[in-house]
């Protein structure tokens, strides 16, 4: 069953819209580690990662650094549910996020400069997620290590 719903606490959600404004003029990109469960994406961490790109209009995140974020995250019974990036203009996918989109499963967060926030998946063409902040903050331990 697809995504419908990405689960995440306020102070990740904040963390996220923060790193963004703080890497302006760059694109900024993170990881979103959690469990899936039926239609619910639940964000336990927002981590952080080097933009490869170095570039205000694109993003790209090391393959190495996907891996060993995925094996931490594993090791705690956890996966990498998903990426956040910024946008100059917009909260939609691009062009080129919709080509990245079809080839996984995970949740696609764009932060809008620094202030709207959406989040996506692709399943038969890109679909909009429902983003509900959690209640309880989850601790956020893997930051900084991008």
């Amino acid at each position: 069953m697809a995504v419908r719903t990405l689960v995440i606490s306020g102070p990740n959600l904040e963390f996220m819209i923060d790193d963004c404004r703080l890497r302006m003029p760059e694109e900024a990109c993170g990881l979103l580690v959690g469990r899936f469960a039926d239609s619910v994406a639940r964000a336990s961490d927002v981590m952080p990662v080097r933009n490869q790109s170095m570039s205000p209009y694109r993003f790209s995140i090391d393959p190495v650094v996907m891996y060993k974020a995925l094996v931490k995250a594993e090791g705690k019974g956890e996966t990498i549910i998903g990426v956040y990036h910024s946008h100059p203009a917009g909260p939609e996918p691009s062009h080129l996020d919709v080509n990245y989109m079809a080839g996984t499963s995970y949740v696609w967060v764009i932060v809008e400069r620094c202030r709207a926030v959406k989040a996506y998946v692709y399943e038969d063409g890109v679909k909009e997620v429902k983003i509900e902040k959690m209640e309880v903050a989850v601790a956020a331990t893997s930051r900084g290590s991008g």
